[in-house]
């Protein structure tokens, strides 16, 4: 079996990858077994033999390396990434909600296009199928709308996650045995350890610096989140509203209401966190972090 396609990618990304991998083999024409996708072909990357693995990634003439906050921290991602920048086979795509700003350097000077934009994901299917000597399907169209569809509704619980994630810290920081399990559960479908957080707050939940690894397109809700938390925290007041810095249509009445619950340190049930939570995914979803921070306007970057 000779590999042709490599993605390079998180096994955090799986949702991601499998509509991606179906697109790449209906459009260039490929079959399932000329695309080496270790998350979707249930293979972990550090259970593949090493000599396999290199072995993939020599027979290979593209290099797909998806790009998302998961991705960027993995060693093996980067070790992937790496041997086809070596072979200058390498391929980039920016994954949803990551922009040129979040690109660490020197993969930051690589042209690379952004998962959500048609027109360039369609240069790159062209340029793709020039490298492999295939034709491209049209057929793929149908399947790069469902893939996209997809990544927006990933995005906006992802955006949803961040949004919530200062009041989940400060209620861990408050009180660590009732609110451990909400916390960590944040920062797992994030792909964050705890401990990375923790020096982001004071020891009674005070919100005093961003995570290191917020994404810029998350940075106007984790801002207005730690705001609001911060005030709560400090002196509650009927109008707490009025003294934020917020920008306009970030936050809902509704939801702000909602946030103030769930710092409440008189409230303790599991429940009303749930309710929170998809209070923030409804509210994020009717407005799509694409409205407030382009992906970029082509595959130019």
């Amino acid at each position: 079996m000779t590999i042709r396609v490599f993605i390079s990618h998180s096994e955090r990304d799986v949702e991601l990858v499998e509509p991606l991998k179906l697109w790449l083999e209906l459009g260039l024409d490929l079959k399932k077994s000329e695309i080496r996708c270790t998350s979707v072909d249930n293979i972990d990357p550090g259970g593949v033999a090493v000599e396999a693995l290199r072995e993939d990634l020599k027979s290979a003439e593209a290099v797909i390396g998806l790009l998302t906050m998961n991705s960027i921290r993995s060693n093996w991602v980067q070790l992937e990434m790496g041997a086809g920048w070596l072979q200058d086979i390498l391929q980039p795509i920016r994954g949803p909600g990551v922009e040129m700003k979040d690109v660490p350097s020197p993969l930051s000077q690589f042209t690379m296009v952004s998962y959500c934009e048609k027109n360039a994901m369609q240069k790159l299917l062209e340029g793709l199928s020039g490298i492999l000597g295939t034709s491209v399907n049209n057929a793929a169209d149908d399947e790069y709308e469902s893939m996209v569809q997809i990544a927006q509704e990933k995005l906006a619980l992802d955006m949803a996650r961040w949004f919530s994630l200062p009041p989940a810290l400060s209620a861990w920081r408050i009180n660590s045995g009732q609110h451990t399990l909400g916390f960590r559960l944040l920062c797992s479908e994030l792909g964050l350890q705890p401990d990375e957080l923790f020096a982001c707050a004071t020891s009674k939940g005070i919100l005093t610096r961003e995570p290191d690894h917020l994404p810029e397109s998350a940075r106007d809700l984790w801002k207005v989140s730690k705001s609001a938390v911060n005030f709560m925290l400090k002196r509650p007041t009927k109008h707490f509203e009025d003294f934020l810095d917020i920008p306009q249509g970030i936050l809902s009445e509704q939801l702000m209401v909602d946030m103030k619950k769930a710092l409440d340190s008189r409230w303790n049930h599991t429940k009303k966190v749930r309710i929170w939570f998809e209070e923030a995914i409804d509210w994020i979803s009717s407005h799509p972090p694409s409205k407030r921070h382009a992906h970029g306007s082509s595959g130019s970057h």
